[in-house]
């Protein structure tokens, strides 16, 4: 490619032009398109000169992709993104939403999959598949408590029990959090083992995390028993009739 095409191309993307077609297309801008994007390194690289080429490819030879993302700004770092997003969701799947079987597969420490997990808001996700695949005789609004109570559990000790700080921790109104206290008979530190629940707890507010995580389980269990009430009810162990309101409520057949 010489200098007067690599040029028109760059062009054409700054327009949102498409350099294959020339025209406007919303699905041509770097943003949505990886074929843009290379076209545009592409074209970026022979106005390289040659030296310039080989000092950048043995730059990134030597990073791995998350070291690469933290590299990059812009639609190119979205893009890698969602690549390694993907990788993420892969891995988490084949070690049956085990985070350390996850980790080992990507090559990653547990700690780093858990916070690139929080990162991409995919904690509730994860959190339900896990409590699909581990399913043991457990109701889905047992589970439910209890990822609650661990939160609030940590929480509480961290605050060492200032209801104010506690409350604002996991982003719900001090009554609130003094009714779930009373609930889970919680006033006592002692014997409170510490979790990692509050780690992975990336949402404002305690309600919506613990929703969004009944959410995912239902509408993942749906896909596991093809859509059929009966079965995701029976497996959930909760009423139809219950099921279909929440379902209805947290418009999962819409989302």
């Amino acid at each position: 490619m010489d200098k007067r095409e690599a040029l028109k191309i760059i062009g054409m993307i700054v327009e949102g032009l498409n350099p294959y077609k020339e025209n406007f297309s919303s699905e041509s801008i770097p943003e949505n398109n990886p074929a843009t994007i290379r076209a545009l390194c592409t074209a970026i690289a022979s106005l390289l000169t040659k030296k310039d080429r080989n000092e950048l490819a043995s730059e990134y030879k030597q990073k791995d992709l998350a070291e690469l993302i933290k590299s990059l700004n812009g639609p190119l770092k979205r893009y890698f993104e969602v690549k390694e997003k993907e990788k993420i969701l892969i891995a988490l799947d084949e070690g049956k939403y085990n985070t350390k079987k996850a980790a080992e597969i990507l090559g990653f420490l547990t700690f780093e999959l858990d916070k690139k997990i929080k990162d991409y808001g995919l904690s509730p996700f994860v959190i339900a598949k896990k409590y699909i695949y581990e399913q043991i005789e457990i109701r889905l609004d047992q589970f439910l408590e209890k990822i609650e109570k661990k939160i609030i559990s940590e929480a509480l000790i961290r605050s060492n029990y200032d209801i104010i700080s506690a409350a604002r921790l996991v982003g719900i109104q001090t009554h609130d959090l003094n009714f779930k206290i009373e609930k889970y008979n919680l006033k006592d530190a002692r014997g409170i083992k510490i979790t990692s629940y509050l780690e992975n707890f990336e949402m404002q507010n305690l309600n919506k995390f613990i929703e969004e995580i009944e959410k995912q389980a239902i509408k993942e269990t749906l896909k596991l028993k093809n859509s059929s009430f009966k079965r995701t009810s029976y497996f959930l162990g909760i009423e139809t009739s219950s099921l279909i309101n929440r379902i209805e409520r947290l418009e999962i057949m819409s989302s």
